[in-house]
């Protein structure tokens, strides 16, 4: 059920943390799809992840804080993305979050890694490392055998942003996410 945010947050933090101790390494990604009223990304640029050109923040409406490709033990945080409110461009509706598991091509899943963990949090300035917790997903517990999940929404409403916890489950990981929200994805093919 969405839930309406005060007209004065403007910085949404989103966080992923997990580590592989005692496993076999297992690589988790944080993204974010911007969504129009269609529920669909406009292109390419709509998806926000690891590998998204970061330039001066006075410019940018989204911050990822960069690629763990093992997480850290302990209750650190391995990867995140920082949402600037009144940055973000007037026709995006919805802002999807999601976590997948990169390393699903060694038959990995969310239970393959240790303390997985989600959590979003309103904070007061684009470099605090706590706020206050809007959420918390246990991606092992909700999600074990899955290599995906679209955990968290920010939603635009005729009263500024509201937030919604998803929780939902996506079986065929990044793919199916690219697919559901509108991008082509290439398929490689091998020759046999």
């Amino acid at each position: 059920m969405k839930q309406q945010l005060h007209p004065n947050v403007n910085y949404i933090r989103t966080a992923l943390s997990w580590d592989s101790e005692g496993k076999p390494d297992c690589d988790l990604d944080l993204s974010a799809f911007l969504l129009n009223s269609d529920s669909k990304v406009r292109g390419d640029d709509d998806l926000i992840y690891y590998n998204t050109e970061v330039a001066l923040f006075a410019d940018q409406a989204f911050i990822h804080g960069g690629d763990s490709r093992r997480g850290s033990a302990g209750d650190g945080i391995d990867e995140t993305i920082l949402a600037v409110l009144d940055k973000i461009d007037e026709d995006i509706c919805r802002v999807a979050f999601c976590v997948t598991v990169v390393s699903a091509a060694e038959k990995q899943c969310f239970s393959s890694a240790n303390h997985a963990v989600f959590t979003a949090s309103i904070v007061e300035d684009p470099f605090e490392k706590e706020g206050t917790e809007l959420c918390r997903v246990d991606l092992i517990q909700d999600h074990a055998d899955c290599i995906g999940a679209v955990v968290f929404d920010l939603c635009r409403t005729p009263d500024g942003w509201a937030y919604d916890v998803r929780n939902e489950s996506v079986p065929g990981g990044l793919a199916e996410l690219c697919e559901q929200f509108g991008m082509t994805v290439a398929v490689s093919k091998t020759n046999n």
